[in-house]
């Protein structure tokens, strides 16, 4: 056997020894991410034949509406503006596209997705 055979053996042995580590590492702590969509009634998982009805959602997919910023200036009239929240920041609506991880049990949506195109 050759040097070049015994070293592409020796390299295939560690890749698949690291690959399996790295497997049972993320496969023991309950943890995974996929894809979703969003239903009238819940949260539909790609990977999952059910529908969750209890999952969490990232704070920064929850500003509905829009809000005011009040400034109020000694010696000025006080005013207000408005901010107008970005669609990629409002509430998901049904039919929507995210990315779940899973952890133990809990569901959590971590973001809108969409084709870029």
């Amino acid at each position: 056997m050759s040097s070049e055979n015994e070293i592409a053996d020796l390299v295939s042995v560690m890749h698949g020894n690291s690959r399996e580590i790295a497997s049972k590492a993320v496969g023991s702590s309950g943890f995974s991410m996929a894809l979703g969509t969003i239903t009238a009634t819940g949260l539909m998982i790609d990977n999952f034949r059910y529908e969750i009805t209890d999952y969490m959602v990232l704070d920064y997919l929850t500003m509905d509406k829009e809000y005011f910023t009040d400034t109020n200036t000694a010696g000025e009239d006080s005013h207000s503006h408005k901010v107008k929240t970005p669609d990629e920041l409002k509430p998901l609506n049904i039919g929507d596209r995210v990315v779940v991880a899973t952890i133990g049990a809990q569901n959590i949506i971590m973001g809108r997705v969409k084709v870029n195109a």
